[in-house]
């Protein structure tokens, strides 16, 4: 392990433990930095996320609801078709 890692963590220079595991303390310490600042990151990435996430709520939102009105208008103009075949088999030409 060379000198300047050592200097990172001055208070383990004292500390009789072996070489090995300072440098695994050291390398530890150097994980958990970087997984904090990994962390820091995915928190800004999180809230963008969450307001891309509404918009393609929002769109399959409106999808559904436009695929509901329109089977529903089909629905409609079905009944009125059916409805004037049946009239004009009852009324006579031209009332319909």
């Amino acid at each position: 392990m060379n000198e300047e890692n050592m200097d990172i963590i001055p208070s383990i220079d004292g500390i009789p433990i072996p070489e090995k595991v300072k440098s695994n303390a050291i390398i530890a310490l150097a994980k958990g930095v970087g997984n904090l600042i990994t962390n820091i990151i995915d928190i800004p990435n999180a809230y963008i996320e969450r307001f891309s996430q509404g918009i393609r709520t929002g769109t399959a939102v409106q999808s559904a609801i436009q695929k509901a009105t329109a089977e529903s208008a089909c629905d409609e103009i079905r009944k009125i078709v059916r409805f004037r075949k049946e009239q004009s088999c009852i009324l006579p030409e031209g009332c319909c």
